[in-house]
């Protein structure tokens, strides 16, 4: 592979990390499986994922308990998904689905890291992704900061304020090759640096993943009322998308 642009002729695989507790949801329920209009938000997620055309299989990592629940979820393409228990922590539970992968996966084969909870990113900004960052650096989706941004001492008093012009929030789904992520995750965790996502095990292995803007409504849900939101963003993109169809229609 070249670093100089997008392959895009690679296979397409994904892994969802789906082992979390949700405690800040201050629920009995871990978040994957709240209800959202009928369908648990790890069902709205993985089929989501799946409106990609490329997508050839899905791992999902849980804790071993939930492995049963999952497996009887009503999944679409269910053939298509495989299931492995997680670790303690997220960077852990990636790392286990990519070593459920791994043989499955040919050497320029590339996997999408993708929240558990994010089940109202747009397949748009999916394809966006796949068509800009299949290369050795990768890419992950990510939103422009808009907010002025205060760094803070330790009384919480604005000491500075920081160029928002160079500052992203990072998004997922991630992408990378299967292998080269694999390898570097390992090595990441081997040398004890904090994994808060795929891109900063890439990042201390020297490599610039692409940042590819994607839209606001790609949340993901961490307390209650963030439900209530990503429900009213369902909402929104399957009338957005009901409009489109009736437009091309007519």
């Amino acid at each position: 592979m070249s670093g100089k642009g997008a392959q895009q002729n690679g296979e397409l695989f994904a892994v969802v990390p789906a082992a979390g507790s949700g405690s800040r949801m201050h629920l009995p329920t871990p978040k994957q499986f709240i209800d959202i209009d009928g369908q648990s938000v790890l069902v709205r997620t993985v089929n989501r994922l799946f409106e990609t055309p490329q997508l050839q299989k899905v791992v999902i990592s849980a804790e071993s308990s939930s492995l049963g629940k999952i497996g009887a979820l009503p999944f679409k393409c269910k053939d298509k998904i495989e299931l492995c228990e997680g670790g303690a922590t997220r960077a852990e539970s990636v790392l286990n689905g990519l070593v459920h992968l791994r043989e499955a996966v040919g050497s320029d084969g590339f996997v999408m890291v993708h929240d558990a909870a994010r089940p109202c990113v747009r397949t748009d900004d999916i394809m966006c992704l796949v068509k800009e960052a299949m290369d050795d650096h990768g890419g992950i989706l990510a939103m422009r900061v808009s907010d002025t941004i205060k760094c803070a001492d330790q009384d919480q008093r604005a000491v500075d304020t920081l160029n928002r012009e160079a500052l992203w929030r990072a998004a997922t789904p991630q992408l990378f090759n299967c292998h080269l992520l694999l390898n570097v995750l390992q090595a990441a965790l081997q040398d004890g640096v904090t994994i808060t996502d795929e891109a900063s095990a890439m990042q201390h292995a020297g490599y610039k993943p692409k940042l590819v803007e994607c839209h606001t409504d790609n949340i993901k849900i961490t307390t209650t009322p963030d439900l209530v939101l990503a429900e009213y963003y369902l909402s929104a993109q399957s009338k957005d998308q009901s409009q489109v169809s009736e437009d091309e229609y007519y």
